[in-house]
């Protein structure tokens, strides 16, 4: 995962920023639900996706596969892989 990103609170919503931007191509901080920027800290702290997935799949009795999968999709639509 890049790790040139920093997750914010900022009124009341979770930011990400990418911090690693030229100025020539701006990309605008983007908002994530409390459920990603939880998800986004641990992968910047270190945990694998397989970690965080046997951890949310616990919790929430939905397949680790699945999971897996959505926390995969998240990564993608981020900009974050």
């Amino acid at each position: 995962m890049k790790t040139d990103y920093m997750l914010r609170k900022a009124a009341g919503d979770w930011w990400l920023v990418n911090t690693a931007q030229d100025g020539e191509h701006y990309q605008k901080p983007q908002r994530v639900n409390h459920s990603a920027a939880e998800i986004i800290e641990r992968i910047m702290d270190g945990e694998s996706v397989e970690e965080i997935a046997a951890e949310v799949s616990g919790r929430y009795a939905v397949p680790k596969e699945t999971v897996m999968r959505d926390i995969s999709e998240l990564m993608k639509q981020l900009g974050m892989e």
